[in-house]
């Protein structure tokens, strides 16, 4: 229940205060945003595990690579995303 409304208190908030137009678009936006962070999330639930297996073992230099390697992985399609949100954001609310 916590964390239903953790997700949505922005827009909950928003509602209370802003016009129902402005509250549609903000809430669009929001989750546009989602596609930005997936990639980061994705990363950020699947390497604790490993950084601490590596560590565990010693292979810090291992670690180092597969850090970076993780890094850019997760990145590369968010910088993707945001660069088209940024040349095309006109467009894509306009579908709204």
């Amino acid at each position: 229940m916590t964390s239903l409304v953790l997700l949505s208190a922005d827009v909950l908030i928003l509602a209370r205060l802003g016009s129902p137009g402005e509250v549609a678009l903000y809430g669009f936006v929001s989750k546009l945003v989602t596609f930005v962070v997936m990639p980061l999330l994705i990363v950020n639930l699947v390497l604790p595990p490993i950084v601490a297996e590596m560590y565990a073992q010693g292979r810090t230099g291992r670690l180092e690579r597969t850090l970076r390697t993780f890094s850019t992985l997760a990145g590369v399609p968010s910088l993707l995303v945001l660069i088209v949100f940024m040349l095309l954001g006109g467009p894509i609310l306009g579908l709204v």
